[in-house]
């Protein structure tokens, strides 16, 4: 079970964490990576800085929290370390249950209409961003 994350102490450090418990007892987290601006300036809180896959019996999941979700290159590298998984409705507090057909979804990854885990290119990611000035003008 995926609880809802929450502000949490840790060494310290305020964290907006999120609890897996599994049925054999063990407790997992996942914290929080950029925070947002109410999170930063009224909680004083701290950004976390790793992200965790969970194996499970059902297959390999992620949790990425709120404003998490906005970022695609976290989507990207848990779904890139085999992160299988549903995703809720933004903003709503609800129960997801999911029946993932894992066929499908590594059929779909290596050959779908596009298969942008292949189709990265990371050459780019380093290069400057070129700005083209009276574009349009």
């Amino acid at each position: 079970m995926i609880c809802a994350s929450h502000p949490t102490i840790v060494d310290g450090k305020l964290l907006n964490a999120a609890y897996l418990f599994t049925p054999e007892g063990n407790v997992f987290t996942q914290d929080k990576i950029p925070l947002t601006r109410w999170e930063k300036e009224k909680w004083k809180g701290d950004a976390g800085d790793q992200l965790r896959v969970f194996d499970t019996p059902y297959g390999r999941i992620a949790i990425l929290i709120c404003y998490d979700i906005e970022f695609p290159e976290l989507s990207r590298q848990v779904c890139e370390m085999g992160a299988d998984a549903a995703e809720g409705v933004p903003n709503m507090e609800q129960i997801v249950i999911a029946d993932v057909d894992l066929g499908k979804l590594v059929m779909n990854r290596v050959a779908g209409t596009t298969i942008p885990r292949y189709d990265k290119r990371v050459d780019v990611y380093n290069n400057d961003v070129e700005v083209v000035p009276n574009a349009g003008v």
